[in-house]
């Protein structure tokens, strides 16, 4: 075997083992690896991945509930929010008949303020 055929060789038998070392930086995890049982690194690297599973199962539900309660609490928002603007509205029409009741009496229409007496007492 030719000197450039053996420096070439050992250059890829190098490129290999550095390819296997960054792969499974212990000769012990290559062995595991071959075997199939796997090695203390990879059964850290499982029980990191399990409790961080965990974690994230955890924080998945409480962001669930915390999403339930925002829900709830726009609906009640929105509730009150109608009834805010319900009763703003009564408001303004009780404004506009005190308007009216507070014209001098030539200026006034007192058909048109019993009308509305009544319709407000029916909106009761």
């Amino acid at each position: 075997m030719s000197s450039d055929r053996k420096v070439e060789l050992m250059d890829v038998r190098s490129k290999v083992r550095h390819a296997v070392l960054r792969v499974f930086p212990r000769a012990g995890d290559v062995k595991r690896a071959l075997t199939g049982k796997p090695g203390p690194a990879v059964l850290r690297e499982q029980d990191r991945l399990r409790e961080t599973d965990r974690r994230q199962a955890r924080r998945l539900d409480q962001l669930e509930q915390q999403t339930s309660r925002l829900r709830s609490r726009i609906a009640e928002l929105e509730a009150e929010l109608q009834e805010s603007r319900r009763l703003n509205k009564r408001v303004a029409e009780l404004t506009d008949l005190v308007a009216e009741v507070l014209l001098p009496e030539g200026q006034r229409d007192d058909d048109a303020i019993t009308e509305r007496l009544r319709g407000y007492d029916r909106s009761l």
